[in-house]
């Protein structure tokens, strides 16, 4: 995955694309299923959609504290977790994406 694709996936999700972005970030997944950050988009993409469910469960590797996980991983599952929960914040969702662009 080039950095110029990278940067269009998470464009279409900034820019309140989250449908397009999901199916992105999955073909990407299937090409490097083991990438954190392509992961880590899946979840935010769920998760702006309110697939708080299927945002948990792509986001779950990130919930084990012994493997030293991505500390946006961490926030992305513990906002995952908050909006299955009901208790949704989507600024620090907005922010959490807006942290997820690649530098």
């Amino acid at each position: 995955l080039s950095l110029h694709d990278a940067l269009l996936i998470y464009s279409q999700l900034q820019a309140g694309k989250p449908d397009l972005a999901e199916s992105a970030f999955r073909t990407a997944m299937e090409r490097l299923p083991l990438s954190p950050r392509l992961r880590m988009g899946l979840g935010a993409a769920y998760l702006v959609q309110n697939k708080s469910q299927q945002a948990v469960q792509t986001l779950q590797p990130f919930s084990s504290k012994d493997d030293k996980p991505d500390p946006l991983g961490v926030r992305l599952y513990e906002l995952a977790q908050q909006s299955l929960a009901g208790t949704r914040d989507d600024l620090k969702i907005k922010q959490a994406i807006a942290d997820l662009k690649p530098k």
